[in-house]
């Protein structure tokens, strides 16, 4: 009789635990309603959708073109900022140490109009006068007193006789390049002893 009151209790326990379960189960489900007025059970806890972050290029940055123009400044000896021409500069010392020669017309020989020719037509595509006077008599209206500005062309008188023949680009803080008989392609300033007292003017055919 125990055992068999023994073997009735664990049933019994059997049976409520089954129930338990299924009621537990239930409650992590509810119903939906058909248009027809049927339900069939919808799980209510549901994994959350994968989120995919697509993150998009970098576009780039004015500070790249800035350093682009830093590295040509260092070059010419001149410290760049974010007003300076970088195309201007970049052109400028890629010229660095090219020699001289008289009427030469490219990077294996240069003269100092042949100099100011090319950066013209390279960063600007204005083309100039061949020979230095014509560029100081016919390409521009010159300035003699005013401050020169990036870019403007620098005339000096290097023959003795007070007329035009040697010219120059401006770059910037009192700093231009030229192609010098010596030393060919270099930045000089125009502070210095020997183009300061032979200085002519300034002037561009951009600002005319």
């Amino acid at each position: 009789m125990t055992e068999t009151k023994g073997i009735h209790t664990r049933q019994t326990s059997f049976v409520y635990g089954c129930l338990l379960t299924m009621l537990l189960a239930g409650a992590s489900c509810t119903t939906q309603q058909l248009p027809d007025g049927a339900y069939v059970p919808a799980r209510v806890r549901q994994s959350a959708p994968t989120t995919v972050t697509i993150t998009p290029p970098t576009p780039p940055r004015p500070a790249q073109m800035s350093q682009e123009a830093a590295r040509a400044a260092t070059a010419l000896g001149i410290t760049a900022d974010k007003h300076d021409d970088a195309t201007l500069l970049s052109v400028c010392a890629s010229y660095l140490g090219v020699p001289y020669r008289y009427a030469g017309n490219d990077r294996s020989g240069l003269d100092c109009s042949g100099l100011t020719t090319r950066i013209y037509r390279e960063v600007y595509g204005v083309g100039l006068h061949r020979r230095s006077i014509d560029q100081f008599q016919k390409d521009i209206v010159v300035r003699h007193d005013a401050e020169p500005q990036q870019g403007d062309l620098v005339f000096f008188t290097t023959n003795g006789r007070g007329t035009c023949s040697h010219v120059g680009i401006y770059l910037k803080a009192g700093h231009f390049i030229h192609a010098s008989t010596r030393r060919g392609v270099v930045v000089d300033k125009l502070s210095s002893s020997y183009f300061s007292t032979r200085y002519l003017g300034c002037g561009s055919p951009l600002r005319r």
